[in-house]
C-alpha cells in the first residue's frame, strides 16, 4: 500500500527562512573573510614592495631607499603598483585557474602618498644618515668633537685676523719704503731692548722675502706631497642634484623637525666616513675628491682641493701663530733674526714691526709643512709643541723647495679626514646635506648597472590602497602605510 508525503505551507516557510539566514551567515562569512584576505594582500603586497630596496645603495651608503626608477633614468611609480597588485592577487589565486572560497576577483592598487629621500629639502637621507653615524660615534665622541670644532674656528679666525702674511708682507714692504723716502726718524730702526744683531743678513736669506716669493705662486704647488698626481676631473652642474629640478613626493611627509647641533656632527662624521677624499679617492667617480667638493663646492677636483688646502693653512696659521707668540725660545730667535733684517736694511726700519711680520712668515711656512703632511698621509696635533713644531726660523727658504719635515711624531695629531671633518663642522648644515646629496648620487652612477641612479627617484615612505571585487558583494579594500624609518 502506498504512502503519500506532504509538506505543510508552514514547513515551506520555515525551511525558506532557514535557507535565506544560512545564505545570509555565509554570505556575512565570505565577506568577513575577503576583508582579512585583502587586508592581508595590502600587508604582504606593500612587504614584497619594501624589500626592493636599492641594494647598492644599503651596501656603500647605509641608506634604504626604494628606487623608484627601476634602474632607468625615468621615474616610475607606476611599476609600484603592478607590483603590489600582482603580489596581492596571489593570495586568492588571481589571473590563475585556482578557485577561492571567498569570491575575490580583480584586485586594483591605488598610490595614495609616498616620500622621497630629497623631499624637504632631503630630510629623509639626513635623518638616515645621522642614524647610521650614531652608531659610529659615540656621545662623549660627539662632545670631543664639538671642542675640537669650536678650538679651530678660534684658530681660523686668528688666521683670518692676525696671520694674513700677504697684510704682514705688505706692511713690512710698506715701512721700508716709508724709510727709503726718509719718513722715519734718524735712528728709529733699533728699539732700546732689542737683541743684539750680530752679523747683517744677506738680502736672499730674509726669510720675509722668501715669503714674499712664496705668496705668489699656487697653493698647490707648495702643498701637494711629492709623487703625488693632480685629478683633472670636473662635472657639470647640472648633472648634480642640486643643479636640476628634483621629483616632489605626494602626501605623507611631516613637518621637518630643527637639526641639532648634534645632529650636524654625526652627518658630518657619515660623511667622512662615506664619501672618498684626495687621501682616499675614488677614482670612478666623477669627481674623484668628494669630501673636498663638499667644503669647496666647485666643479672640478684640482678647485676643490684649493679650496680646502686653503681653508686648512688658514685654521693652521692661527694655531701656529698662536704658539710662537707664548713660546718664549722661539720669540728670542725671531727678535735675533728681526735685528739682523733691521741690520741689513740701508734704511732704518722698526725692530717690532719686524718681530711681527716674522711670527707670520714663520707660522705661515710651518703651516704650509702641515697641510702637505697631512696629504701626505701623516697627523698633525691640532695645537703644537715644541716637540711636534718641525720648521726652524733658518729653513724657512727651504719651504717651497724641499720637503722639510722630518716625518716622525706621525702617530700623534688629527689625520687629514680628521682636519675635514672639523671643516666641515664649520659649515652650514644645510650646505653639507645639499652637496653630501650630490655625492651620494655621483658615487652611486660610478657603480655597475646604476649609471642611471638618481636620488630624487628614491622612495623612503609609501601609503597605498589595494581595492577587490567580491562577488554579490561589490568592492573590499584595504590601506596601508609603509616607510624604512620604522
Amino acid at each position: 500500500m502506498k504512502k503519500k508525503g506532504s509538506i505543510t505551507v508552514y514547513l515551506l516557510l520555515f525551511l525558506t527562512t532557514l535557507l535565506l539566514l544560512l545564505g545570509a551567515v555565509l554570505l556575512s562569512a565570505r565577506y568577513r573573510g575577503a576583508k582579512v584576505m585583502v587586508k592581508a594582500a595590502a600587508r604582504q603586497s606593500m612587504f614584497d614592495l619594501f624589500s626592493r630596496y636599492e641594494p647598492v645603495l644599503f651596501e656603500e651608503y647605509d641608506l634604504m631607499f626604494m628606487d623608484a626608477g627601476f634602474g632607468s633614468a625615468e621615474f616610475r611609480p607606476g611599476l609600484m603598483l603592478d607590483c603590489m597588485e600582482r603580489n596581492a592577487g596571489i593570495l586568492w589565486g588571481e589571473n590563475s585557474s585556482a578557485t577561492n572560497l571567498w569570491g575575490l576577483g580583480e584586485c586594483q592598487a591605488v598610490l595614495h602618498g609616498y616620500t622621497l629621500a630629497t623631499d624637504q629639502q632631503g630630510e629623509a637621507f639626513y635623518r638616515q644618515a645621522i642614524e647610521s653615524a650614531s652608531y659610529l660615534l659615540a656621545e662623549d665622541a660627539v662632545q670631543a668633537l664639538q671642542g675640537q670644532i669650536n678650538l679651530g674656528s678660534r684658530q681660523k679666525k686668528t688666521g683670518q685676523t692676525q696671520g694674513d702674511v700677504k697684510e704682514a708682507c705688505d706692511s713690512y714692504q710698506e715701512a721700508v719704503n716709508k724709510a727709503q723716502e726718509g719718513e722715519y726718524e734718524k735712528g728709529a730702526a733699533k728699539d732700546q731692548n732689542s737683541a743684539d744683531p750680530g752679523p747683517a743678513l744677506k738680502a736672499e736669506d730674509n726669510p720675509i722675502e722668501i715669503i714674499k716669493k712664496l705668496q705668489k705662486k699656487g697653493i698647490l704647488g707648495l702643498v701637494m706631497p711629492e709623487n703625488s698626481d693632480m685629478s683633472d676631473k670636473q662635472i657639470k652642474k647640472s648633472s648634480l642634484l642640486s643643479g636640476r629640478k628634483t621629483e616632489k613626493g605626494i602626501g605623507l611627509a611631516e613637518t621637518a623637525a630643527p637639526h641639532k647641533t648634534a645632529d650636524h656632527l654625526l652627518f658630518d662624521r657619515y660623511l667622512a666616513e662615506h664619501l672618498s677624499s684626495f687621501v682616499d679617492p675614488d677614482e670612478k667617480a666623477a669627481l674623484a675628491w668628494q669630501l673636498e667638493y663638499v667644503i669647496g663646492g666647485k666643479k672640478s677636483d684640482k678647485e676643490n682641493l684649493k679650496k680646502t688646502a686653503e681653508a686648512l693653512l688658514l685654521l693652521r696659521e692661527g694655531s701656529n701663530l698662536l704658539y710662537l707668540r707664548q713660546d718664549a725660545g722661539s720669540m728670542a730667535k725671531v727678535r735675533t733674526m728681526a735685528a739682523s733684517i733691521a741690520a741689513a736694511l740701508a734704511v732704518p726700519v722698526g725692530e717690532e714691526l719686524i718681530v711681527g711680520v716674522l711670527c707670520v712668515c714663520w707660522a705661515y711656512g710651518e703651516s704650509l709643512e702641515d697641510v702637505r703632511a697631512l696629504l701626505a698621509g701623516e697627523k698633525v696635533p691640532l695645537i703644537k709643541d715644541r716637540s711636534s713644531w718641525k720648521l726652524s726660523l733658518s729653513e724657512l727658504s727651504s719651504v717651497g723647495k724641499k720637503r722639510v719635515r722630518k716625518g716622525n711624531d706621525v702617530d700623534k695629531g688629527l689625520t687629514y679626514t680628521d682636519y675635514l671633518e672639523i671643516l666641515l663642522g664649520m659649515k652650514a648644515d644645510r650646505e653639507c646635506l645639499f652637496r653630501g646629496m650630490d655625492m651620494a648620487e655621483i658615487g652611486m652612477r660610478s657603480k655597475t648597472g646604476n649609471e642611471n641612479f638618481s636620488l630624487d627617484h628614491c622612495i623612503c615612505a609609501v601609503e597605498a590602497e589595494i581595492r577587490a571585487t567580491v562577488s554579490g558583494v561589490g568592492t573590499i579594500s584595504a590601506k596601508e602605510k609603509r616607510s624604512y624609518e620604522n
